[in-house]
C-alpha cells in the first residue's frame, strides 16, 4: 500500500508529470502514466516517476515498459482504459472518485493542483473526453449542483475532495480550495469564525467553485441524495483498496502534432503479457 495514500500518490505524480502529464491511474500494485513527448522524453518522464513515487514511500518498483500511443484512436481508448483502472481491479472504489486517478479531473469533480484536464483535450478535439470518461466510469456528465440541503461537514468534505486536498493541507492550492467552499456560505465546526469570515472575503476561483458543484452533482446522482437529505459519505472521495507496492506499469505520450513525437511510455510488471498499447491480458 502507498503509505501515504493514494491522494499523496497522485499528487507527487501530478507535480512531477508537469506539463507532460496527460493521463495517469495508480491502482493497487501498480501506475499507469500517458505523457506527451519522444520516446527518449517518455522513458525519462518514467524514470522521473518512478523516483519519485518512491521517494514518497513507495516499495518495489519495476522498471518501466515504454510503449507507443499509434494515433487519435489508441489514444481516445487510453483515455477509457485509464478512467477504469480500479473498477477493472476490483478495488472496491467508484472510478469517478477515485483519487489515485486523472478521471475526477477529467470528469470536472476535481482540480489537482499541477494536473491540467484541458491537455487531453487539445489532444484530441473531436472526442467529448467529460462524455467518455463518464461513460467508462459507469455514470452520467454532472452538471453543478446547488448545496442546498447539504450539511457543512458534507460540503467541506466535498470542497476538499474537489480540489485534491485534505483538511491538514496549508499550501496555496489548499487555500484556494477553502476560499471557494467559503463563497457556498456554509461553514463547519472545525474552522475558527474568525478564519470563514476571512476566507470568505476572498475572491474565489470559479473553476474550484465549479468543481465543487459539479462534485456535489455527482454524488447527487451516484448516492441518490435529494436536496433534503444531502450526500453519501462519498462527498470526500474515500480511499478504498489502497496501493499495495507501486509498479509503475503504463505511461505514454502524445504530440497533438508531428511524427517524430508519436511515441508513446508505459510501466511494466515483470511476467505481464501487454498489449500494444501497455495494457495487460488475463
Amino acid at each position: 500500500m502507498f503509505p501515504r495514500g493514494t491522494l499523496s500518490a497522485a499528487r507527487v505524480v501530478a507535480r512531477v508529470g508537469g506539463d507532460r502529464l496527460l493521463l495517469f491511474s495508480i491502482v493497487d500494485d501498480h501506475a499507469h502514466f500517458v505523457v506527451c513527448g519522444t520516446r527518449q522524453e517518455a522513458g525519462l518522464a518514467a524514470s522521473a516517476l518512478s523516483r519519485a513515487l518512491g521517494a514518497a514511500g513507495a516499495p518495489a518498483r519495476q522498471a518501466a515498459f515504454v510503449g507507443e500511443v499509434e494515433g487519435r484512436s489508441h489514444l481516445e481508448s487510453l483515455v477509457r482504459y485509464t478512467s477504469r483502472q480500479v473498477a477493472k481491479h476490483g478495488l472496491g472504489a467508484s472510478p469517478a472518485t477515485w483519487p489515485g486517478s486523472s478521471a475526477p479531473d477529467l470528469l470536472g469533480v476535481r482540480r489537482l493542483a499541477g494536473f491540467d484536464p484541458g491537455r487531453i483535450a487539445a489532444a484530441l478535439p473531436r472526442l467529448d473526453v467529460r462524455g467518455a470518461v463518464a461513460s467508462a466510469c459507469g455514470v452520467r456528465v454532472p452538471a453543478p449542483a446547488s448545496a442546498v440541503g447539504l450539511s457543512e461537514d458534507d460540503l467541506y468534505a466535498a470542497a476538499l475532495a474537489a480540489g485534491g486536498v485534505t483538511a491538514e493541507d496549508r499550501d496555496l492550492h489548499a487555500v484556494a480550495v477553502r476560499v471557494a467552499w467559503a463563497s457556498f456560505g456554509m461553514p463547519v465546526d472545525s474552522v475558527p469564525a474568525r478564519t470563514w469570515r476571512g476566507l470568505r472575503a476572498r475572491e474565489a476561483d470559479p473553476r474550484l467553485v465549479d468543481a465543487i458543484q459539479r462534485r456535489i452533482g455527482l454524488l447527487r446522482l451516484t448516492s441518490g441524495a435529494s436536496a433534503e437529505n444531502g450526500p453519501s459519505s462519498a462527498a470526500g472521495g474515500a480511499e478504498s483498496g489502497e496501493s499495495r507496492g507501486l509498479h509503475p506499469r503504463s505511461s505514454g505520450v502524445w504530440p497533438p502534432e508531428g511524427p517524430e513525437a508519436a511515441e508513446v511510455g508505459g510501466f511494466s510488471t515483470e511476467g505481464s503479457e501487454f498489449s500494444r498499447w501497455g495494457g495487460r491480458h488475463r
